[in-house]
């Protein structure tokens, strides 16, 4: 649960948006670029449950986390002290609540004139 609540928060104070890969092909109309074929496949992985996936998922995570450190405890006013101790309690979490990560592939193809000016 404290894992969704940081990622909430860092996409709001990052004006991060989570729907960019989605919306992608509209910002290339929007270029004056013609969009053909397109499709979205999206994977569900678990993190840190169900097998080795999740456990190499949950470190792939983890080592994110681990080097946006710096980052971090500054952007949500913690102490180094305080991210770490928050951050190590993270894949208990994702076990006890059987958390999962979407990853999404967004592909498009751009028809008529060339993507790159």
């Amino acid at each position: 649960m404290v894992f969704t609540v940081v990622h909430e928060a860092l996409s709001v104070k990052a004006n991060f948006d989570a729907l960019a890969g989605t919306n992608l092909s509209f910002y290339v109309k929007v270029q004056g670029k013609n969009v053909g074929k397109k499709g979205i496949r999206a994977a569900r992985v678990p993190l840190n449950w169900n097998g080795p996936i999740g456990s190499m998922a949950s470190g792939m995570v983890q080592e994110g986390l681990d080097a946006l450190s710096d980052w971090l405890h500054t952007s949500f006013s913690m102490s180094r002290d305080e991210y770490k101790e928050m951050v190590t309690e993270f894949p208990r979490e994702w076990t006890e609540y059987q958390t999962v990560i979407n990853y999404h592939v967004v592909y498009f193809q751009v028809t008529g004139k060339s993507a790159v000016n």
